[in-house]
């Protein structure tokens, strides 16, 4: 769950998940910016280290990758959001295996 839609590595992918059910109950509204944010922008995964990456400023790269504003919720975003929180309560919550 992040900028680009990269899929999660087990086990690494536990972590955020952990992350996630507390970030509900500790700050449940930067979670939620935060999760839009990431859904509606891009990342640089993928692309060649090159000099013209470096060329860019922090400024114009946020405006590419589309983190430099707002962005607007949709129906969508909810529910993926409540799929993503339900799954991070359920593996916080789970018996542990024998």
């Amino acid at each position: 769950m992040g900028a680009g839609k990269q899929l999660p590595r087990p086990p690494g992918c536990l972590v955020p998940e952990c992350q996630r059910a507390v970030g509900i109950v500790v700050a449940p509204r930067a979670l939620w910016r935060a999760f839009v944010r990431g859904r509606h922008s891009a990342n640089l995964y993928g692309r060649e280290f090159s000099d013209e990456l470096l060329d860019n400023t922090v400024g114009d790269l946020r405006v590419r990758l589309r983190v430099d504003g707002k962005h607007e919720a949709r129906l969508a975003d909810g529910l993926a959001f409540a799929l993503w929180i339900g799954i991070s309560v359920y593996l916080v919550h789970r018996p542990a295996r024998r």
